[in-house]
C-alpha cells in the first residue's frame, strides 16, 4: 500500500509544531524532528504496517543541525523508491519570527543574535525551500488560522487535481512569501474614499457590485480565469498538488478581496479544490 508522506520544515518560529499537531488531527502519523538521515528507513517501516499507517507527516528542524545536511540524500533515496512526497515549507518575515521569539524568550538555535540566526537559517534553508511544493507565510496567521489553513488545503483530495488558493492582499502591509501567481488589480477604480463605503470592505454587496462592474474589471478576471484553466492541468502533469494565485490592491480591503470572490465562485464549479483567503481584509 503506498504512503502520503508530506515532510514540514521552514523558519524557526514560523509554526511547524503547530502545523504537525494539526495534521494529527487530520489523522495523519506524525513524527516531529525526525533526523532526515532516518526518513527512508521510517517510511519502509510505515509501508511494511498492512495498511494500518497510510497517510505520514514528518516534521524537519534546523535543530538537527549536521542531520539536516542528509536531507537532500534521503528525498533521493525517496525518489529511487519510487515514494512520492510533498514538502511543505513554513516561512514569515523577518520582523514577525523576531517578535515570536521574543514572546516566547526563546534562543534562536543558530545564533545568540535572534536576527544574524534568522538569516543564517534562511541561506541554509534555500536549497530544501526552492524544492517545496507548497510554501505558506504564516506571518498574518494566527494558530487557529493555520489549522484552518491546512485543514483547507490537504483535507479531502481528490488524486488528478490540485488545491488553488486564492489570496487577496494589500501592497500596503508588504508582499505574501507564498504564491505562485501575483497580479497588482490597483488600476480598478477604488471606492474606499466613497462615504457609502466607508466601513464596509469589497466583500459585501454594495462595494463588490460597484467593483465588479467597473468596465475594467470583468475582461481582467475573464483573462486570468482563462490562464488559470490553461496552465492548471499541465502543472497537474508536473506533480503538482498546491498553487497560490494572489491579488494585491492598495489595502487589500476593496478591490482585490472581491475579485477573489468573483474568482473563487467561478473557479468552484470546476474539479479542483479552490480555497479563499484574504489577508488583509481587516488591516493590522
Amino acid at each position: 500500500m503506498s504512503i502520503e508522506l508530506i515532510i514540514i520544515t521552514g523558519l524557526s518560529g514560523a509554526g511547524r509544531r503547530e502545523a504537525v499537531r494539526c495534521f494529527e488531527d487530520l489523522g495523519y502519523f506524525c513524527v516531529d524532528n525526525l533526523p532526515p538521515a532516518m526518513i527512508s528507513q521510517f517510511v519502509d517501516l510505515c509501508s511494511k504496517s498492512e495498511g494500518r499507517i497510510s497517510k505520514v507527516t514528518l516534521g524537519i528542524d534546523i535543530r538537527g543541525g549536521e542531520f539536516f545536511k542528509d536531507i537532500s540524500f534521503s528525498l533521493e533515496e525517496l525518489k529511487k523508491k519510487g515514494i512520492s512526497f510533498y514538502i511543505l515549507f513554513l516561512d514569515a518575515t523577518n520582523d514577525v519570527l523576531m517578535r515570536r521569539f521574543a514572546e516566547t524568550k526563546r534562543k534562536h538555535p543558530l545564533h545568540q543574535n535572534v536576527l544574524e540566526g534568522i538569516v543564517l537559517e534562511r541561506k541554509q534553508l534555500s536549497e530544501i525551500k526552492a524544492k517545496a511544493d507548497k510554501i505558506l507565510d504564516t506571518s498574518r496567521l494566527s494558530t487557529k488560522d493555520l489549522w484552518k489553513v491546512l485543514s483547507d488545503l490537504f483535507s479531502g483530495m481528490k488524486k488528478g487535481t490540485i488545491t488553488l488558493t486564492l489570496l487577496s492582499f494589500g501592497f500596503k502591509y508588504g508582499l505574501p512569501l507564498d504564491v505562485d501567481f501575483l497580479f497588482d488589480v490597483r488600476f480598478l477604480p477604488d471606492p474606499s474614499h466613497l462615504e457609502p463605503f466607508k466601513n464596509l470592505n469589497g466583500l459585501e454587496p454594495l462595494p463588490k457590485e460597484y467593483i465588479i462592474n467597473s468596465p475594467a474589471t470583468k475582461p481582467f478576471l475573464k483573462r486570468i480565469e482563462g490562464l488559470i484553466n490553461e496552465l492548471l492541468p499541465d502543472y497537474i502533469k508536473e506533480g503538482k498538488r498546491y498553487l497560490t494565485l494572489a491579488l494585491g490592491s492598495e489595502e487589500g480591503r476593496f478591490r482585490s478581496p472581491a475579485l477573489i470572490r468573483e474568482l473563487a465562485n467561478s473557479l468552484s464549479r470546476t474539479e479542483h479544490r479552490i480555497v479563499e483567503r484574504h489577508r488583509d481584509l481587516h488591516g493590522l
